[in-house]
Formats: structure tokens, C-alpha cells, sequence
């Protein structure tokens, strides 16, 4: 038995009554008696008394199981459930939540198909009859997967797992059109038992019950919304295939620009690569030289300016003013200040030298271009912003923070700025502009390049086949800057740019060549402790908080496993974390 008691790792035995000994199965919620009070908890294996594994508690200190109260986790993902925990080091209690329905009671029905129209694209034709296989599929923005999705299901029922509830919803709307019968987790955990042709919802839909599962697909693979953010921090493309493993099933994994992990797979899985080839997948993506504004440290360009002046066009403006990034930028010839060594953007470690957070080179300050020694912080707010825009388009512009509603931009024009956030409270525009793509793709962090790549996915999806994009910036030579101006002709563009982002990953040590994990400590607790005796490298990211690195996967599993037993919730472990 696990108990549903926060802050309480710990599995426990206790003996099923007479009455409920045909009627409980593994992963079935029960209540149960602990310390005195009664809880509810989930039942992880059953066996008889005395067997391995059943062995070691005294039959006279048993108590019986209080009462049986439903369904929990599917029986066969029990197991999967307890290597989860495992091997993101965190309370199997949590994975467990995260798999279980939310009603434990369940009403029976009969299996529902339909009559599934698949449409004649390029997506829907890689579906394929590789039973068991892993799939990594670039999908362009553009381009629908539910076409896979609906071609899959004409071979047998398709598990969907989405990064956001929105895109959930929408796509199992979609597919009732296509003729599915559709399961909307969580809500419709019962239809999956029963039988339908996809389940679909968010992060915890990839732990919901399908019967006769075919085939899973994990939509955007890349995006953060797939990590759980609570310990232990496993994410869906783990599981989903971890998953297909045990089920015997195919897996793909979908997305416009795959993550380093999936990517990975190709060698480490022999998983199959697939890529649409359609020309008409991107919108069109322009880029506006700041270096070009006549003046210092403005944002309004003359490609902007144009777009803001149009009127009947909604024009959404995204500027992202919070975190650590900090651009330098010389006062004389405005030349970014970056690393020689992994092209991060540095800062000022005190008047005289600059220091790369990233790679730790530090240098005398001293313009690369120029040789001046005077530099600058470039940093605009999105209040100014807006009176600079209302100026000079002579339109109302809206500045939307986090109190304001979802907007239908599609239904009227309008000007409308605020941070990354904005992309997900609209329905659709028709441009979007990156004031300061600098702030992104320069960030001082590792995966900088790659969270600024999944910013212009989602513009490309609000914006649609006949919008754009304006990305603004000081450095058009930078390589994902250079793909972007050309995917919208050419989709092997972004191809190049990851097999170059993948090469600089093996120079620098960085995932998937090595393995990751951050680190949040208390104050008691020295991250020297916890790494002392192993091979174990360490970074102070900030306070109390640590970037711990191995070539050895297992070795630094083994090490915050210790670590967890000893310090418990004194410290927390995020394996794998995305932003780094």
C-alpha cells in the first residue's frame, strides 16, 4: 500500500478481508487505518502471506484493508508508476495521483467507434504498421497532426497527449468532425475503458486507459507544459514511450523542432526519424536589423512601423521583460557583447571585465568590434513601448497583462503588446513581432536558442498560412536567426541549425551527452555533501540552487538517491530540467 499522505514515502502491508478478495486488483484506491486516523491510499501489489515480498511484516501486526473504494491506476501501469518514481527521484505517492481517475466509482458502456475520414496529405501517410517502434516525427507548425492522428486510428485506438488543455480541446472537436469517437481526458476516463477510437487531453492524459490501445502521440514534444512541475518531474515523452514498450505499441513523437532527447532516440532507441517535406508549412518570417534604427536603443524599426500603420490588421507586439537577461551592448558601434567560446551574451562581472554565465570565460571589456571600452544595458518596458507604438502608428494599442481575458483578435484589428504570454491568450492575429529577439535566443542560459525556436512555433500558429512574423534584431548572422529566414521556402533550414546545436552540445558536455539535474537546497544542507565521493560535477546557479552534471546516467541517479533518502525534502531534484 502507498497512503495518500503528503510527506510520506513509505509503502505499508496490510491484509484484504474475506469480502474483498475477488473484488480488489493492483492499483485499486482502498481506505485504510494509519496511526489512528483513516486515509485513503493505493494498493501496489498483492500476494499471499508469507511469499517473497510478503514476508516481513508479522501476521499478528496486520490490520485489514477498511474499505474498497474504486478504480486508481491501470493495473498494468502500476509498475511503470513505481520506475517513474525511481527514476525521477521523487515520492511514488505523486506519480500515482498524477495516473489515477478523478471519480473512483465508474459507469460501464458499450465501446464506440466511428467512420474516420482521413484526408489525402503528406502527414497522414507516416502512419505506419511498425508495431512497437519509436517514431520521431517533424511536423511543421502549419501542418495538422491530427492527420496522423486520424490515420492511426483507422488501424486501432490512439492515445493523444497535448501540451496545453486548449490545444486538447480544440483537437478532439477537430477529430469528432473527422468521424472519431473521442475520449477527452480526464473527464471521459470511463469511455476509455470502455472502448473509443482517441483519448486525448493534457500531461496526465498519457497515464489514462484506452482499451485496445494502439498507438500513442505526443503532440510538441519539445514543449516545457509536457514536464510535470512537482517532484518527482517526469515527463510525457518518457513515459509515452516507456509506455509503448510495455503495451507493445508504436510511439511518435511529434513536433516542429525536436528536443535534444528525441533527437537522442534515433541512436539510443533506433527510433525511425520522420519529416513532412510540404513547402507551405511556416508562415512567412522576416527579419528587422535594431542595428539600423536611427535612434539608440529604440525597438521601432521601419518593418514594424509598417505592420503597426496597416490598418484592419491585428498586430500582436511580444516583449519579454522579465528574468536575468541583461543584453550589453558597445555605446559606440552597438555590437552585442557574446562569448568567443559557446556565443552566449555576456555580462559585467564589475567595470573592467565580462563574464559568460554559461560557459564561465571571463574577458577584459573591451568591444570585439570596435575596441571601445563603454557599453550599455539594452532594456526597453513594455510601458514605454506602448506610448512609442501609439505615437507613431496613431492606433489604439492594448497592453495585455494577466488579468485580461482571452482576446479574439481574428474577429477585428487592433495593436496589442505584452510578454510570450499574449501568444496564449489569443485565438489568432495576423502578425506578430518580436521587438527584441535578442532578449531570447541570447539569453545566458544553454537552451536559450532552443526556448526562443519554440516562441516562434506558437507566433506561427496564431498568426496562420497567410500571416507573418517580424523577428528584431541586432545579430542576423546568428544561426537559428538565419534558419528562421529561410524555413518558409526551404524546411530543411532548421534541420542544419539542430545538427550544429547538437555539435556544440558535444563540445560544451551538454545534454543528451551528459546527464542533468537541478538542485534546490536548504539552508542546512551543502551541495558538497551531496556529491561527495562521486564523479559528480556541480554549478552554483543561484542561491541554494545547483546544476548538478555526469556522463554517467546511473551514477548520478544513485547519487540523489542517497541524497534523498538522507536529507528527504530538504532538497529537491528536477531530472532532466528544461531551462538550463
Amino acid at each position: 500500500m502507498v497512503p495518500d499522505v503528503s510527506g510520506l514515502d513509505k509503502t505499508f502491508d496490510y491484509l484484504v478481508p474475506v469480502s474483498l478478495v475477488d473484488v480488489v486488483s493492483v492499483g485499486d484506491k482502498v481506505r485504510i487505518n494509519l496511526h489512528g486516523r483513516r486515509v485513503g491510499g493505493w494498493i501496489i501489489a498483492i500476494g499471499e502471506y508469507g511469499s517473497v515480498g510478503f514476508d516481513v511484516v508479522p501476521r499478528e501486526k496486520l490490520v485489514e484493508i477498511v474499505k474498497y473504494s474504486g478504480q486508481g491506476v491501470i493495473s498494468h501501469l502500476v509498475p511503470l508508476a513505481i520506475d517513474v518514481a525511481h527514476h525521477y527521484c521523487g515520492p511514488l505517492r505523486a506519480v500515482l495521483q498524477s495516473a489515477s481517475s478523478q471519480r473512483v466509482t465508474r459507469t460501464r458502456a458499450k465501446a464506440r467507434h466511428g467512420t474516420i475520414a482521413v484526408p489525402d496529405d503528406e502527414v497522414a501517410s507516416l502512419a505506419h504498421n511498425d508495431d512497437a517502434s519509436i517514431h520521431v516525427v517533424t511536423i511543421h507548425p502549419l501542418d495538422s497532426v491530427l492527420s496522423l492522428v486520424a490515420a492511426l486510428a483507422q488501424r486501432g485506438p490512439v492515445l493523444v497527449v497535448c501540451p496545453t488543455v486548449r490545444m486538447a480541446v480544440l483537437g478532439a472537436a477537430s477529430l469528432r468532425r473527422r468521424g472519431c469517437t473521442v475520449a477527452l481526458m480526464p473527464d471521459d476516463w470511463d469511455h476509455g475503458l470502455d472502448g473509443v477510437d482517441i483519448a486525448i487531453g493534457a500531461r496526465s492524459a498519457v497515464w489514462a486507459p484506452l482499451a485496445g490501445l494502439a498507438s500513442i502521440v505526443v503532440v510538441d514534444e519539445h514543449d516545457d507544459s509536457l514536464k510535470e512541475e512537482r517532484v518527482p518531474t517526469w515527463h510525457v515523452r518518457e513515459v509515452a514511450f516507456r509506455r509503448a514498450r510495455i503495451e507493445s505499441v508504436a510511439c511518435y513523437l511529434c513536433s516542429p523542432a525536436l528536443s535534444v532527447t528525441a533527437l537522442a532516440l534515433e541512436t539510443q532507441e533506433n527510433a525511425i526519424h520522420r519529416e513532412v517535406h510540404s513547402t507551405h508549412g511556416w508562415p512567412a518570417i522576416e527579419i528587422a536589423d535594431l542595428n539600423e534604427v536611427p535612434v539608440a536603443g529604440s525597438l521601432a524599426s521601419s518593418e514594424m512601423l509598417q505592420l503597426v500603420r496597416r490598418s484592419g490588421e491585428s498586430v500582436l507586439c511580444i516583449l519579454n521583460t522579465k528574468g536575468k537577461a541583461r543584453l550589453l551592448a558597445c555605446a559606440k558601434c552597438r555590437t552585442l557583447a557574446r562569448c568567443s567560446q559557446c556565443q552566449a551574451v555576456m555580462s559585467a562581472a564589475n567595470s573592467e571585465h565580462l563574464h559568460c554565465d554559461l560557459c564561465g570565460t571571463t574577458v577584459d571589456a573591451v568591444c570585439g568590434h570596435c575596441g571601445r571600452t563603454s557599453f550599455r544595458v539594452l532594456r526597453a518596458g513594455i510601458g514605454r513601448l506602448r506610448e512609442e507604438i501609439t505615437k507613431a502608428s496613431g492606433r489604439e494599442v492594448v497592453e495585455v497583462d494577466a488579468n485580461t481575458e482571452m482576446i479574439e483578435l481574428s474577429l477585428h484589428d487592433g495593436i496589442y503588446v505584452g510578454t510570450e504570454a499574449l501568444l496564449h491568450r489569443v485565438s489568432g492575429a495576423h502578425h506578430v513581432v518580436m521587438l527584441d529577439f535578442d532578449a531570447e535566443i541570447l539569453a545566458p542560459r544553454a537552451t536559450a536558442a532552443r526556448d526562443a525556436l519554440a516562441l516562434v512555433i506558437r507566433a506561427a500558429r496564431v498568426v496562420g498560412r497567410n500571416g507573418s512574423i517580424l523577428l528584431q534584431t541586432r545579430y542576423k548572422d546568428h544561426d537559428l536567426i538565419d534558419a528562421l529566414s529561410r524555413v518558409h521556402g526551404d524546411a530543411a533550414a532548421l534541420r542544419e541549425w539542430q545538427e550544429k546545436d547538437i555539435a556544440l552540445r558535444r563540445v560544451l558536455s551538454l545534454p543528451p551527452f551528459t546527464s542533468m539535474a537541478r538542485l534546490r537546497l536548504d539552508d542546512d544542507v551543502r551541495i558538497e555533501d551531496v556529491c561527495d565521493g562521486s564523479q559528480v560535477t556541480w554549478a552554483n546557479e543561484s542561491q541554494n540552487s545547483y546544476i548538478v552534471r555526469s556522463r554517467d546516467a546511473v551514477e548520478l541517479r544513485e547519487v540523489l538517491s542517497r541524497a534523498r533518502q538522507e536529507f528527504g525534502q530538504r532538497i529537491r531534484i528536477d531530472i532532466d530540467p528544461v531551462r538550463y
